[in-house]
């Protein structure tokens, strides 16, 4: 009698061990799932923060070109009077075109040059 109720302790102790190493089998696989559905979606939030700036900034260009087209429509062709060439040191030449601004007559008022020089007479 001493004997089976030892078999039959020794067995159900089994079984609750067994039970509890599949439950903790079972918490590190879900464990291990989670982690790696954590890193793709900390993946996935990195790739939409890129791709949400790139649309910004494609839509920003592009909506800056429609506004200068739109702003400026006036654009011409250089003349030739309007032209500086300038040469780089392996004599290439390069053709600049220069900017003609119209003086702004209240800015003038608080440029640090002087605009009138007084000279000498000799």
């Amino acid at each position: 009698m001493k004997l089976s109720r030892f078999v039959f302790l020794v067995g159900i102790i089994t079984c609750l061990s067994l039970i509890y190493l599949y439950q903790e089998t079972e918490t590190v696989k879900l464990s291990y799932t989670a982690s790696k559905k954590s890193n793709r979606y900390q993946d996935l939030l990195e790739q939409n923060k890129n791709l949400k700036y790139n649309i910004a900034r494609l839509k920003s260009v592009s909506s800056l070109g429609n506004k200068v087209l739109k702003d400026n429509a006036n654009f011409e062709i250089p003349k030739p009077a309007q032209l500086a060439e300038i040469k780089l040191r392996n004599n290439k030449k390069v053709k600049l075109a220069s900017i003609q601004r119209k003086p702004n007559l209240i800015l003038s008022f608080f440029s640090l040059k002087s605009q009138a020089e007084a000279q000498t007479i000799k």
